[in-house]
């Protein structure tokens, strides 16, 4: 992935990113990219059903658990986390 999608993006974070693709079934199992490089690598691993966090009891609230990046709106809406006028608008929405 282009790694200002990740780190100049207004709308994403580094932990945004991780926590969404945990929310769909994935776990993190290695990342590699250097501050101000230009692409990002990250493996994942398909969880098994068992451990889906839509599963949790916390669906109610938010899309999917309650993840460190989550705002009121869960991933499925666009909310603004960092701000400012050079950002990029890139942004992944279930």
């Amino acid at each position: 992935l282009p790694l200002p999608c990740v780190l100049n993006s207004r709308y994403l974070t580094h932990s945004h990113w991780i926590s969404l693709l945990e929310c769909v079934g994935f776990v993190s199992v290695k990342e590699r990219w250097k501050p101000g490089g230009k692409v990002g690598y990250w493996l994942f691993q398909k969880r098994g059903k068992n451990d889906d966090c839509r599963d949790n009891d916390a669906i109610s609230e938010y899309i999917c658990g309650n993840g460190p990046a989550l705002t009121g709106e869960g991933f499925t809406k666009k909310s603004e986390m960092n701000p400012g006028a050079i950002r990029n608008n890139f942004c992944i929405l279930l």
